[in-house]
């Protein structure tokens, strides 16, 4: 360092390169090292983000159809009217329908009754979406070796478009408005491309559950 005095209150502070601190930046290699690093960390996180979506995908679209389904259970109890959650595992779609009018009649004893559409359907809070890349059954899936409780069977038809009917007291029926208790109750199953599977139940009592498949113990695990 070198300082130098000349006219009075000025001077000069020098200081000899040897003493000024490294300026030099990463070397390409560096950068290619670091860039490197990233892509091998990237490539180890990409399965698991993308299962963890699939996951999220089949779990949110199962609890959307649980809520959706429970209004459709208070809405014919709140109406004493019959109605039935329509699913279309083509279209990927489900929606609400207000089926044929029932009249109370508190003396009268009551009887099997075919519910069905009115003329003009009545469809209530707009079509529902599932996602695209997930596949809805009624049935259990291929592979699935036990049922989720308390549903003990499957329903007569396992293909295209299936309603879930619900009398005027908010209980589940089929489409005479006879009890589900023969077989617990219904299932919707929601299977995602991962193979996660989820259900949707309604039991005989009306009880809304949902489920998630172990493959790991053949068992049903509620969530």
């Amino acid at each position: 360092m070198l300082l130098t005095i000349g006219q009075p209150n000025h001077c000069i502070l020098d200081l000899d390169s040897s003493a000024r601190p490294s300026e030099h930046g990463m070397s390409l290699l560096e950068v290619m090292l670091v860039a490197a690093v990233g892509m091998v960390v990237t490539a180890m996180a990409l399965p698991s983000l993308l299962n963890f979506q699939r996951s999220y995908r089949v779990h949110s679209d199962s609890g959307a159809l649980a809520a959706y389904m429970s209004a459709v259970r208070v809405r014919a109890a709140s109406q004493y009217t019959p109605y039935s959650l329509n699913v279309d595992p083509t279209a990927s779609t489900y929606v609400m329908e207000q089926l044929t009018q029932t009249t109370y009649n508190p003396f009268g004893t009551p009887g099997s009754v075919t519910y069905a559409s009115q003329s003009p359907a009545v469809y209530e809070s707009g079509t529902q979406y599932f996602d695209q890349e997930l596949r809805i059954y009624n049935c259990r899936p291929t592979g699935i070796a036990t049922y989720p409780p308390p549903v003990t069977a499957d329903p007569g038809t396992c293909t295209g478009t299936f309603k879930f009917y619900f009398n005027t007291r908010g209980l589940p029926v089929d489409n005479t408005g006879s009890s589900l208790s023969s077989t617990g109750g219904v299932a919707v199953y929601i299977q995602g491309q991962s193979g996660l599977i989820d259900a949707i139940t309604v039991s005989a009592g009306g009880a809304i559950q949902s489920w998630n498949y172990s493959p790991s113990t053949s068992t049903w695990i509620m969530r």
